[in-house]
């Protein structure tokens, strides 16, 4: 519940302090706070490996699923579980990934490119190996919505 509340909160934002004026006026963010708020959606990247063959790159590893982090947001019991919590959430259809749709505001996704994780497997490549970083995203569900609105109903009473 911990996650789809977050994700449905005005506390789910997205911080784009220092992104320079071209890129302000590219996005129309001129007038708007530093922080662009994503109420509803969950910004992801899939961490593909690009496997190397004799004639070039061809395919690639996933690596990580979906990373992003929720769990520096919010306190799970265990946040090594993150994938599976949200691809529990997609099966019971709480929440989708619909594919090859990612926000239109690319720099949304800067904070998980530049994050120590995706960081830190960068300098444990190989000399031959490179990474691919796919943007998308989680979106709630009308279920999701209604569930949460009903939930939120019967605390108030």
């Amino acid at each position: 519940m911990l996650i789809l509340e977050y994700i449905n909160s005005s506390e789910n934002v997205v911080n784009l302090t220092g992104l320079p004026n071209e890129d302000k006026e590219k996005y129309k963010l001129q007038n708007h706070a530093p922080q662009v708020p994503l109420q509803g959606s969950l910004p992801v990247i899939d961490v593909n490996l690009s496997l190397k063959k004799d004639t070039g790159f061809s395919g690639y590893k996933t690596l990580i699923k979906d990373f992003n982090i929720i769990h520096e947001k919010i306190k799970l019991q265990n946040p090594e579980n993150i994938n599976s919590y949200l691809d529990n959430l997609i099966a019971l259809g709480l929440l989708y990934k619909p594919f090859g749709v990612r926000f239109a505001i690319k720099p949304i996704y800067n904070h998980l490119k530049e994050h120590q994780e995706i960081k830190k497997i960068e300098r444990e490549l190989g000399e031959e190996q490179k990474l691919n970083l796919v943007e998308g995203k989680i979106e709630m569900t009308s279920l999701c919505k209604a569930m949460l609105f009903l939930c939120s109903k019967k605390e108030k009473e």
